[in-house]
């Protein structure tokens, strides 16, 4: 149950405990749903895969200033056909 519905506002700081930012896993059922998570630098994985993504609510992801350094990671990844 969103935690709105329990007359308080859940916000998660970088992902809600205990969901697997990598693979979406929820692997504790006692995770509390978040309303809104506010994650950094960029989206984490996990929150947009189930059944994670059902306890993230709203994503917002905050700017600290790695923007170019994550694209840089980003087309290192890439073959020159790809760019």
């Amino acid at each position: 149950m969103p935690a709105h519905n329990r007359g308080a506002l859940a916000v998660a700081v970088d992902l809600p405990s205990g969901i697997g930012e990598d693979d979406g896993s929820v692997p504790d059922p006692t995770v509390l749903p978040a309303d809104l998570t506010v994650t950094f630098g960029g989206c984490k994985v996990g929150l947009l895969r189930r059944p994670a993504a059902d306890c993230a609510g709203r994503i917002v992801v905050a700017d600290i200033g790695i923007g170019d350094e994550l694209e840089r990671i980003r087309r290192r990844g890439l073959g020159p056909s790809e760019r």
